[in-house]
C-alpha cells in the first residue's frame, strides 16, 4: 500500500492526499508532526532528505515535494485522469506545476502565512506587512484570471493535479483575507475544483480515505 508522510493542516499535504482520492489508491497516511521535529528523525531523513512533508513511499520509491508526487500519480496511475493524454494539454498540465512551485504559491499563500500562521506562533499580527501580502497576490491572480477566461482548467479541456495544486494555493489567500470575487473566472473554476470529492475528502481529517 502507498504510503504518504504528512500532515493534513498542511497544504501540501493535501493536495497529495486529493490527488490519491480522485484516483481511488487506497494509502495509509503516516503523520509527521512538524511542531514536534519528527521531520528530523533519522528514518524520515532516509526518505526525505529536505526534512519537508509531504513524502510519499509506492513500495521501494520514494518520492518528496508535492508537485512531483502528483506529476508521478497521475502519470503512473491516472490513465487519462488528472493529466491530459494530449501533448499539448500534458506538457500545459506541468507548466502549471511548475509556475505553482517557482511563481504563483509564494505570494499566493502569504497572505495566510501572516494573518493565520504567525499568530498561531505567537507574532503580533502585522498589519502592513498583510496589506502587502494581499497587493503581492493580485499579481499571480491576475495571470490565473486570464487563462482560465480562455479554457475551463488549468491542464486545458479537462480537471488536472495543476489546478489541485493551484486550487490549494488560492485556498490560503482566501484564507489569509483575500477576496478574490472579483475574479470571475477564477470563481467559476475554484467552484468546480472545491466541489469534487477529492477536494473535499482531503479535508476531513488525519485519516486516510
Amino acid at each position: 500500500m502507498i504510503k504518504l508522510y504528512g500532515m493534513t493542516l498542511s497544504a501540501h499535504t493535501r493536495k497529495v492526499q486529493s490527488a490519491l482520492i480522485e484516483l481511488g489508491l487506497p494509502y495509509e497516511l503516516i503523520v509527521i508532526d512538524l511542531m514536534t521535529g519528527a521531520q528530523h528523525s533519522p528514518d524520515y531523513l532516509a526518505l526525505n532528505p529536505g526534512a519537508k512533508t509531504p513524502t510519499l513511499v509506492d513500495g521501494d520509491l520514494a518520492i518528496f515535494e508535492s508537485n512531483a508526487i502528483l506529476l508521478y500519480l497521475a502519470e503512473t496511475y491516472g490513465k487519462g485522469r488528472l493529466i491530459g493524454e494530449s501533448v499539448k494539454e500534458r506538457w500545459q498540465t506541468v507548466q502549471w506545476l511548475v509556475w505553482s512551485a517557482s511563481e504563483g504559491h509564494g505570494p499566493l499563500s502569504r497572505p495566510w502565512y501572516v494573518k493565520i500562521l504567525f499568530p498561531m506562533m505567537g507574532q503580533p499580527l502585522d498589519e502592513a506587512a498583510l496589506t502587502k501580502s494581499h497587493a503581492d497576490a493580485q499579481v499571480p491572480l491576475k495571470i490565473l484570471d486570464r487563462v482560465l477566461a480562455k479554457q475551463p482548467y488549468l491542464g486545458g479541456s479537462s480537471f488536472s493535479v495543476a489546478d489541485i495544486a493551484v486550487a490549494e494555493s488560492v485556498f490560503l489567500s482566501q484564507w489569509g483575507g483575500m477576496d478574490t470575487s472579483e475574479y470571475a473566472h477564477i470563481s467559476r473554476w475554484f467552484a468546480a475544483v472545491t466541489a469534487r470529492d477529492g477536494y473535499k475528502g482531503s479535508r476531513l481529517s488525519q485519516r486516510a480515505s
